[in-house]
């Protein structure tokens, strides 16, 4: 089944996850209590989970990493690493902060005509 995620609400979206930590764990075989021991979660975690239900991001990981699956998380976060270009305006530093959305300088309500 496709879930395409663009414009899907957050209970929609944790329904997918859910679906698919659960058709994961079927093809594997396992139930929620051998699922529960591989992880070190409880089967209710698995259940919640599994039903679109809200869990930690550190019970989700272990969830996955009790599947096997922990490195799909770098389909969903790959490294994202400046160009070269970006390095060399920086001055070979890493960026630390983001800068925010400036005020356009443009806004005619400023305007005292």
């Amino acid at each position: 089944m496709v879930y395409p995620v663009d414009n899907q609400t957050i209970p929609e979206i944790l329904d997918m996850v859910g679906s698919r930590i659960r058709v994961e764990r079927l093809n594997q075989n396992l139930t929620r209590a051998e699922l529960a021991e591989r992880s070190g979660v409880s089967e209710a975690t698995i259940a919640r989970c599994e039903q679109g239900g809200t869990v930690s991001t550190e019970n989700l990981v272990r969830i996955m990493r009790g599947l096997n699956i922990e490195s799909r998380l770098e389909a969903a976060f790959p490294d994202v690493s400046p160009s070269p270009l970006d390095v060399v305006a920086r001055g070979n530093t890493a960026r630390q902060r983001a800068t925010g959305k400036r005020a356009s300088r443009n806004n005619q309500d400023d305007a005292l005509w």
